[in-house]
């Protein structure tokens, strides 16, 4: 179980972190920086091997779609992102192969694999389909990796006629091994001094004290990605929830928090001072130069005519 595996938090806990700061608040600046996505991915980039895109509604497909825009993909390559690893079955990694050996189109592949995603959430019409094929597009073209790389855990079931205290107990375990990333990465992690991988799970993974961040290197940099300020307060609310029952989300704060609406990034108190001077320069992405329009050509100049002609 998650709870179980030895930590090494203080790796991870800023001192600078509040003592009375409650867990479900990831105590933000409330100044933030105006930035592009694409532009917070190029500035975190050189500050870990593992940056974590956590998603913090997969009911909203447009949170998560986000990565599935040209220029935020194009940040991937240009920062020397090598994997990209998706939250989804691994079973699902067997059509991804055939599409980079040429054995499916993008239109079969997203074909095959919507065959078993399409009762995720936030997939009813496909878009989650769509966008993971435009990545393993995007990945194969560029000679990167994709990868499903769901750590399949906290599948069990609980008995609902079983006594109270026994079912609740039962569900919490159930929730804190779904949060167990110990394993989720395996895959990915080829070569740790050249790998450098993009991380798309949802916000809770990674966010307990349980060793999942050890595991994966602790080389891991968390970026909360919200739809808008009321998805960020409301959040809160939905941790403070997991909280009462004994569910310590968000326990380690993300490094960064972005919301899509503001196009503002925000550091925490868990920000590393390093990065937070890199984000803190950011701001708003200025337009490609053009060269000016020529002049247009003048009219020859005319002598003056002589007196009496």
């Amino acid at each position: 179980m998650g709870a179980e595996i030895p930590s090494l938090s203080k790796e991870f806990k800023n001192k600078s972190c509040p003592a009375d700061l409650p867990m479900y608040d990831s105590g933000i600046n409330p100044q933030g920086t105006p930035a592009s996505l694409a532009q917070v991915i190029t500035a975190a980039a050189p500050h870990a091997r593992i940056v974590h895109f956590a998603d913090t509604n997969h009911f909203d497909p447009s949170v998560r779609g986000k990565m599935a825009e040209q220029a935020n993909l194009d940040a991937l390559k240009k920062s020397g992102f090598t994997d990209i690893a998706i939250e989804s079955s691994r079973g699902l990694q067997h059509w991804n192969n055939k599409l980079v050996d040429g054995a499916l189109t993008r239109p079969e592949f997203e074909q095959k694999i919507n065959m078993a995603i399409s009762v995720a959430q936030g997939n009813e019409e496909g878009q989650w389909t769509r966008q993971i094929g435009k990545m393993a597009e995007y990945a194969r073209d560029q000679g990167m990796r994709l990868h499903f790389a769901d750590p399949n855990n906290g599948e069990g079931w609980c008995d609902q006629k079983s006594p109270e205290a026994e079912y609740e107990r039962c569900e919490k375990e159930r929730v804190l091994d779904r949060y167990d990333d110990t394993g989720a990465l395996g895959p990915a992690l080829r070569d740790p001094t050249k790998d450098k991988v993009f991380l798309l799970y949802g916000a809770a993974h990674f966010s307990l004290d349980n060793g999942s961040r050890e595991a994966a290197g602790g080389n891991f940099l968390k970026l909360d990605v919200y739809k808008d300020r009321q998805a960020y307060e409301g959040n809160k609310i939905d941790y403070k929830a997991d909280h009462q029952s004994g569910i310590p989300t968000n326990q380690i704060k993300p490094d960064l928090v972005y919301l899509i609406d503001e196009q503002r990034v925000y550091t925490t108190c868990q920000t590393a001072p390093a990065l937070k001077q890199d984000v803190e320069a950011l701001g708003p992405e200025k337009p490609a130069a053009t060269m000016a329009a020529p002049m247009p050509e003048s009219a020859p100049l005319q002598k003056p005519l002589a007196a009496g002609l």
